[in-house]
């Protein structure tokens, strides 16, 4: 994830913020945008889109695997485990075949059902996993 930290860090010198001024845009605490910008802080989805939708960039370009800021138009995200049903009845996936090749684990799938917001981290990895876009994945590409 420290192509996200240094990202970051990017948009927030181009747009001249503070620390304090995205945390209160986004609705989080200094320490935690600070813990982000230096890589010590993984982001939950949840946070991240706040922070891709602060900056009007996609989530590609906010952890650096693309150049453009924005190449789309942009939509509302769609709940994530809904959107994870979609996907994996689209591919003919299980919920079985998924904890099977590694890719969750029970425990995470258990708490998205509940409404938890997963972390970036894990969403990049399933987002690969089907070979989507993470705002493919979450609805935001559509």
């Amino acid at each position: 994830m420290s192509n996200f930290s240094e990202r970051l860090s990017e948009l927030i010198l181009e747009y001249e913020l503070t620390h304090e001024k995205l945390a209160i845009a986004i609705g989080v605490s200094r320490p935690t945008v600070i813990r982000w910008s230096q890589n010590k802080l993984g982001i939950s989805l949840a946070n991240a889109l706040n922070v891709a939708n602060y900056f009007k960039c996609s989530l590609e370009f906010l952890i650096g695997r693309a150049d453009n800021v924005l190449d789309f138009k942009l939509q509302p995200a769609l709940p994530f485990y809904e959107r994870l049903r979609q996907v994996m009845e689209k591919h003919g996936i299980s919920w079985y075949r998924i904890v099977k090749d590694g890719i969750v684990t029970n425990n995470k799938l258990s708490s998205w059902k509940k409404g938890i917001s997963p972390f970036l981290q894990s969403v990049i990895g399933i987002a690969d996993y089907f070979n989507y876009t993470l705002d493919e994945f979450i609805g935001r590409d559509r």
